[in-house]
């Protein structure tokens, strides 16, 4: 028997079942993977599909199993933002290789503008995927609320203020404030007592529940004016630390609300002629690989964010087959190196 020639007709289930010697309904079972067809056969066909040259018809496959065998996951905050954040490439990364021994693939979706809202939505409402797992929900004020009226099984990466989809997405976090208490303890035991926070946008809960882990330690020694917003980047932490040198207030420490933010607060240091850790202790957030290489190398609060991404696919798993909407909450630690 010859072998079918894609050249010339695309190969079908029938070509498959031909070859196999088998039924239509076979095949279509085998690539279902339905329970009801023996190894043996499970083989026979799937050679024959090899030799047939048989490209599986994802279209009709999921007409058939009501299943896309896609995920979307989605992401609010602005384009640049998402690029130069490590926070994002550590989630993302554990999101794919989560998903690279499943049969599902991950669709990244960027909606940060009103016209991108406009066409996620669109496409979600389509069913063009089975799940979605959304990376940044802390800054979206639309699509929650629409993700909420559909069925698509959906995972949130952060935890939003009040958690008002309770019951309705599953979640997972870790605790920023549990970390942020790690660090002020840190500073609490080297007996410093005229701290700093440097945060990030005074809009992201994040930042609002670090402030509140650092006031659980350090009480009144935090008042509002040794509190900075501004952004999460090197840049950042440069303005604020140099903005509260520049007041001649005494400053024994700062905590800053990301890694990017401590490398910034560094620079400053060091060009006002203070030592880290002698004068100043500088601690971080995330524990990113510019922590380690920093100079002196950045004591900081370690987040599990490659885990957050992996368990985010472990929780879709669940809701996909059936499985009630729950939370998971990740442990943070703090990592101890030579600026604290």
């Amino acid at each position: 028997m010859t072998q079918h020639d894609p050249a010339r007709t695309r190969a079908t289930m029938r070509d498959v079942a031909r070859l196999a010697g088998v039924s239509k309904t076979t095949v279509s079972r085998v690539l279902n993977g339905s329970d009801l067809v023996t190894d043996e056969t499970r083989t026979q066909v799937e050679d024959a599909m090899q030799r047939a040259g048989y490209v599986v018809s994802y279209q009709a496959r999921s007409l058939a199993t009501g299943r896309s065998d896609a995920v979307a996951l989605l992401v609010t905050e602005p384009f640049q933002d998402m690029w130069t954040d490590p926070t994002f490439a550590s989630i993302l990364g554990g999101t794919y290789s989560a998903l690279s021994s499943t049969p599902m693939t991950p669709l990244l979706l960027q909606a940060s503008s009103p016209n991108e809202q406009t066409k996620v939505r669109s496409l979600l409402e389509q069913g063009v995927v089975d799940g979605i797992i959304h990376l940044t929900p802390y800054v979206d004020t639309v699509l929650l609320e629409h993700l909420s009226t559909m069925r698509t099984p959906t995972v949130l990466c952060g935890r939003l203020p009040g958690d008002p989809y309770a019951g309705q997405f599953s979640t997972v976090y870790a605790d920023d404030e549990i970390g942020a208490r790690l660090a002020a303890t840190r500073l609490a035991e080297r007996g410093r007592e005229h701290p700093v926070a440097l945060l990030g946008p005074r809009e992201n809960p994040a930042n609002m529940d670090r402030l509140a882990g650092y006031r659980a330690v350090l009480g009144e020694l935090l008042p509002e004016e040794r509190v900075r917003f501004g952004e999460w980047d090197e840049r950042s932490g440069h303005e604020a630390a140099t903005q509260v040198l520049a007041t001649g207030k005494e400053v024994d420490a700062l905590l800053c609300a990301s890694d990017r933010i401590a490398v910034g607060a560094l620079e400053a240091l060091q060009e006002a002629g203070l030592r880290v850790p002698e004068d100043v202790s500088v601690i971080g957030f995330d524990d990113h690989p510019l922590a380690a290489r920093s100079t002196p190398p950045l004591t900081t609060v370690a987040q599990p964010m490659v885990s957050e991404g992996e368990v985010a696919v472990g929780l879709l798993k669940e809701l996909l087959e059936g499985g009630a909407p729950r939370t998971e909450v990740l442990p943070m630690e703090l990592r101890r190196r030579a600026s604290a």
